[in-house]
């Protein structure tokens, strides 16, 4: 997944949980991949469950995240 561009992302696996935006015009895009806390209302952020997507300016993919996940 590294190098492609955000569409694509977009397309492959729908529109992210949660997207943040830097100074420098790089976003990153979190996506759940187990319930937990931030389902529930209000939505907490969590930090087990998660794959973390960087992107740079350009929108293609520099950095991949996805912590050891283990289902409860």
């Amino acid at each position: 997944m590294y190098r492609v561009h955000t569409d694509a992302i977009d397309q492959l696996l729908g529109r992210p949980d949660e997207v943040e935006l830097s100074a420098q015009t790089e976003k990153v895009y979190t996506y759940y991949v187990l319930p937990g806390a931030q389902c529930s209302p209000g939505h907490p952020h969590a930090q087990a469950g998660r794959l973390t997507l960087r992107f740079d300016p350009l929108g293609l993919v520099t950095e991949i995240l996805m912590p050891n996940v283990r289902p409860q």
